[in-house]
C-alpha cells in the first residue's frame, strides 16, 4: 500500500524470510508463523552494495559459466544471481550487509574451477554493537517492575529506541535514549535486546544481556475509613451497552455484541459476566458501563478488576474506565491495554480526544488465566490524576495529569470496552469481582 502497510492472509505455519525493497533500499526480516498472528513487523529498508568481480577458468576451452550466485551466511535467506559477461566479470547488485557465499553455476562440460566457493562480508548498517545497556546489568537479578536504561551512539540523528525481551517488543519510544519500566516481565531469566534505528533507516543492536526477575509482591493501597465500595459491580443489575457509539467520534459500525451475568465457568466466585464481541466489520468496538449514582463528595478512586480471556490474537484493545461527572465537567479515567496496537497501556487525553502511551508494556496478557488489574486514580485541582497501575502484582506509577472537559451530567460509574481486530475476530472477556473504592 501507498502507506507502507503490508498483509499477507493464508500463510501456512513455518519459518519465512520477508525481503522489502524500494530502489537501493533493503529489508529483511526472519518471522515464524505459528498458530497465531504476527502483527504490527516493522521492516526497516536500508542502503545496500554491490560486489563485482572476475572469474577465471582453465581447460581446454574458455567458456564462461552463464550464471554467478551468492547466498547470505547469517540465516537472513537472501540470494542473488547474476549473468557473467564473456570476459568473466559479473556485479551482484542489492546486497544488505551480511557475509556471503558465492559459488557458480551452469558450468560448462570440460571446465574446472581454480576456486569453487568464496565467503566474503559485505561492510554496512546493522552491527551487533552500538547501543549501550545500562540497566539491567548482565547476570543481575532485579525486582519487577524491570527498570531499563539505554542510550545509541549512531551516524545522522538517532529516531526511534525499542526495547526486546526474549524476542518479544515490549517498549518504543523516540530518540537516542531508553528510561523506562517494563511491568509484563515475570520472574525467572530473559535475554533483552534494545536496537535504535535513525532517520536513515540504518540500526544498532546492543549485546544480550542475560538477566533474572524475582518474585515480589505488591502491598494494597491503604484506603480511609468510611470510604464508599461498590463491590461485584459485575453482578449489578441495570448495565447499559451501545456497539456503534464505541466507535471513532460515536459513530462506528454496527455489529453483535452482548453481556451474560452470573456466570460460573470461569469465575472465581461463581458469578462472573461474559462480554462477547461477535464478528462483521473490521476493528469494531461494543462498551458496557453501570451507574452507580452522582457521588461529588468522592475523588479518589481504586478500581480492582479481574478479567479472563482465551484468544491473544483477537483484541485490539482491552479498556477499563473510570467516569464522573460533577460541576460542569467530566473527568473520564479512560485506560486501556493496547495489544494490538502501541502494545502499551494508555490513557484518555479528554482535551485532545486521544490516546497517549504511558510506556508501560502492555503486550497480550496471559489468557486461559484470571488477571488482576488495580488503577489508582484521582481527581485533584480540577484535573484527572492517573496515579499507578498494578497488572498481576506488578506495579508501575504512571503520575500523568489531564483536564477534564465540559458537561452538564451527574454521574459516577464504571465502564469496560472491548475492541475487535482486522478480521474482526469474535471473542469474549470474563470480569469478576468488580470493585470501586472512593473516597
Amino acid at each position: 500500500m501507498r502507506n507502507g502497510e503490508f498483509a499477507f492472509e493464508r500463510v501456512t505455519p513455518g519459518a519465512y524470510t520477508l525481503v522489502a525493497g524500494v530502489a537501493s533500499l533493503v529489508g529483511v526480516e526472519n518471522i515464524i508463523v505459528g498458530k497465531n498472528h504476527v502483527d504490527d513487523l516493522l521492516m526497516r529498508v536500508q542502503p545496500t552494495a554491490e560486489v563485482t568481480g572476475k572469474v577465471t577458468f582453465s581447460g581446454e576451452r574458455q567458456a564462461f559459466p552463464t550464471q554467478i550466485e551468492i547466498y547470505n551466511l547469517d540465516g537472513a535467506g537472501i540470494g542473488v544471481a547474476a549473468p557473467v559477461a564473456k570476459d568473466g566479470t559479473f556485479v551482484l547488485k542489492g546486497l544488505p550487509a551480511g557475509s556471503y557465499r558465492v559459488s557458480l553455476s551452469m558450468i560448462p562440460a570440460g571446465q574446472y574451477l581454480k576456486s569453487s566457493g568464496v565467503n566474503f562480508s559485505v561492510s554496512g548498517t546493522s552491527a551487533s554493537t552500538g547501543v549501550t545497556v545500562s540497566s539491567p546489568t548482565p547476570g543481575s537479578t532485579v525486582a519487577a517492575p524491570v527498570a531499563v536504561k539505554a542510550s545509541a551512539t549512531m551516524s545522522g540523528t538517532v529516531t526511534t529506541m525499542q526495547v526486546y525481551v526474549d524476542g518479544n517488543k515490549l517498549y518504543q519510544g523516540s530518540g537516542s535514549t531508553v528510561n523506562t519500566t517494563l511491568s509484563n516481565v515475570g520472574s525467572g531469566t530473559h535475554q533483552l535486546v534494545v536496537q535504535s534505528w535513525n532517520s536513515s533507516g540504518q540500526y544498532l543492536k546492543s549485546a544480550a544481556v542475560s538477566f533474572s526477575v524475582g518474585t515480589s509482591t505488591v502491598s494494597p493501597t491503604p484506603t480511609p475509613s468510611g470510604s464508599t465500595v461498590y463491590s461485584n459491580i459485575d453482578q449489578m443489575t441495570g448495565w447499559q451497552d451501545c456497539g456503534a457509539c464505541a466507535g471513532i467520534g460515536g459513530n462506528g459500525p454496527v455489529i453483535p455484541y452482548s453481556i451474560t451475568q452470573n456466570q460460573s465457568s470461569p469465575s472465581m466466585d461463581g458469578k462472573s459476566a461474559m462480554f462477547w464481541l461477535g464478528t462483521g466489520t473490521a476493528y469494531s468496538q461494543a462498551l458496557w458501563w453501570k451507574q452507580l449514582g452522582a457521588n461529588p463528595g468522592v475523588s479518589h478512586f481504586i478500581y480492582d478488576t479481574y478479567f479472563y480471556y482465551t484468544d491473544a490474537n483477537a483484541p485490539q484493545a482491552l479498556e477499563f474506565d473510570v467516569n464522573q461527572s460533577l460541576n460542569g465537567y467530566k473527568y473520564i479515567f479512560g485506560t486501556q491495554c493496547a495489544i494490538r496496537g502501541s502494545h502499551t497501556w494508555e490513557i484518555w487525553d479528554n482535551v485532545n480526544v486521544k490516546w497517549s502511551s504511558t510506556g508501560v508494556a502492555c503486550p497480550a496478557p496471559p489468557t486461559y488465566r484470571w488477571n488482576h488489574l488495580t488503577w489508582e486514580l484521582e481527581r485533584v485541582n480540577g484535573q484527572l490524576h492517573f496515579i499507578s497501575l498494578t497488572l498481576n502484582g506488578v506495579k508501575s506509577y504512571i503520575n500523568r495529569y489531564y483536564a477534564p472537559r465540559a458537561s452538564s451530567a451527574k454521574e459516577l460509574n464504571v465502564a469496560f470496552q472491548i475492541d475487535g481486530n482486522y478480521a474482526a475476530t469474535s471473542y469474549k472477556v470474563w470480569l469478576d469481582k468488580v470493585t470501586l473504592t472512593a473516597w
